[in-house]
């Protein structure tokens, strides 16, 4: 993975779900939905929420799903549940507004790439390590 930037985790929710009109949530918030997460060993920072969620708050229903696609962004807007998501997901779905949380969790966001990239793929990596590096003054 090429590392981007470290995004704060947040929860989308449909246009229509009750909590769509607040500014932030918090865990209190959150009690009694069921909270859309990607499956456990996929990024280590998620499963700390997840294993403060299952300690310390078990009345937030933990539903596990496979990838980010607009599969799963549809299912979360259909059922009315909550996802855990980013910042930069909040055009993935327009009925699906980010909100943020009153937690401290992020995740590494970043472009995946093979082991070894192509000749052409590891130009366009190195051209956006560069374009990283100068944009953040490195």
């Amino acid at each position: 993975v090429l590392h981007l930037s470290a995004q704060p985790v947040r929860c989308g929710v449909s246009i229509r779900h009750r909590l769509a009109g607040r500014k932030s949530l918090t865990f209190h918030d959150l009690e009694g939905e069921k909270l859309m997460m990607i499956y456990r060993g996929w990024n280590c920072e998620l499963d700390k929420l997840r294993n403060e969620l299952q300690l310390n708050y078990p009345k937030i229903m933990i539903e596990d799903f496979h990838f980010f696609d607009m599969e799963v962004f549809n299912r979360c807007e259909n059922s009315n549940d909550i996802i855990v998501a980013c910042d930069l997901w909040q055009q993935a779905h327009p009925l699906i507004r980010v909100l943020p949380v009153e937690w401290d969790y992020s995740m590494d966001y970043g472009l995946f790439h093979a082991p070894e990239p192509s000749e052409p793929a590891q130009h366009f990596l190195d051209a956006v390590e560069s374009i990283m590096k100068s944009d953040n003054g490195i």
